[in-house]
């Protein structure tokens, strides 16, 4: 997985994102630690997946980019609606991709 500089953070985790992101990456239970990462082709904009989850790489990529973490599956619907709010102000669209400079991986 790759922590992008603009990933968000919910609320618990605060303060703790390099630790979280420490945990995550060296294969540390992290409970109850979501990801959000962008989705693949089709209508979803974004996949909400348990941190856990992101090692299986016969479903998930090693460079798979996180948008954002959350501390619990109701923080990571949350911070979704956030991520949106954000891209949709700052660009009119809900173009995820050009948001987070990831459009060169999409192609």
């Amino acid at each position: 997985m790759r922590w992008l500089d603009r990933m968000y953070v919910g609320d618990s985790l605060k303060g703790k994102k390099k630790y979280y992101q420490h945990k995550i990456t060296a294969s540390e239970k992290a409970t109850g630690t979501y990801c959000l990462i962008p989705a693949g082709p089709g209508p979803d904009l974004m996949v909400i997946v348990r941190s856990e989850a992101l090692k299986d790489e016969a479903v998930y990529s090693r460079d798979v980019p996180v948008l954002g973490i959350a501390g619990s599956r109701r923080e990571a619907f949350h911070l979704a609606g956030v991520i949106l709010a954000d891209v949709m102000e700052k660009t009119g669209t809900t173009d995820i991709l050009s948001y987070f400079n990831l459009q060169e991986q999409a192609k």
